[in-house]
């Protein structure tokens, strides 16, 4: 038997666009957490208590407080917490499964809601909250996140964000 080791190549059929045109692209989920924090400035925001480490980073390194809640053996939060001026709450759609729970979710904190898709690539985006979206999990590339925020970033901020805005995944994926 013949062994199978390393990767397999990249197989993306050839389209006319982004499969997220409208969204900021970045090269992590990360960073792009990191610019959306930078952004709106949040001074607090309730992450769930499974969560990758790539997303508990750019908190501390921003000096944004955060808190860790329980999640149950459905995925989603054990409490929901009422949220004030300058607090978010981050889900993350876990396996791409929880998509009625992001709609619930987005109804209830609007646009202080943090939706993490990094394992939902494919999952839709809602208009009035924070969707952050890594290209990395789903296809054969070293980098490639995309952001779509729920309000106005501003252009400086865009120019001056230390971790480059890249488009190398997005013209891979549009070959």
């Amino acid at each position: 038997m013949k062994e199978v080791g390393g990767y397999f190549e990249l197989m993306v059929p050839k389209v006319g666009g982004h499969y997220h045109p409208g969204a900021l692209r970045l090269n992590t989920a990360g960073s792009a957490f990191r610019l959306l924090l930078s952004a709106y400035e949040d001074k607090h925001v309730y992450m769930p208590n499974y969560v990758c480490d790539s997303m508990v980073a750019p908190l501390a390194e921003l000096g944004v407080d955060y808190t860790f809640y329980p999640v149950n053996k459905c995925l989603e939060a054990e409490m929901l917490p009422e949220l004030g001026p300058g607090e978010r709450f981050l889900y993350v759609n876990y396996f791409g499964v929880k998509g009625e729970y992001v709609k619930a979710l987005s109804r209830r904190y609007r646009d202080k809601l943090i939706v993490d898709n990094a394992q939902s690539f494919f999952s839709a985006h809602d208009k009035v909250v924070d969707s952050i979206y890594s290209a990395r999990k789903f296809f054969g590339v070293p980098d490639g996140a995309y952001w779509y925020p729920s309000r106005e970033v501003s252009q400086s901020l865009l120019s001056s964000f230390r971790h480059p805005i890249v488009t190398m995944v997005c013209h891979t994926l549009a070959r």
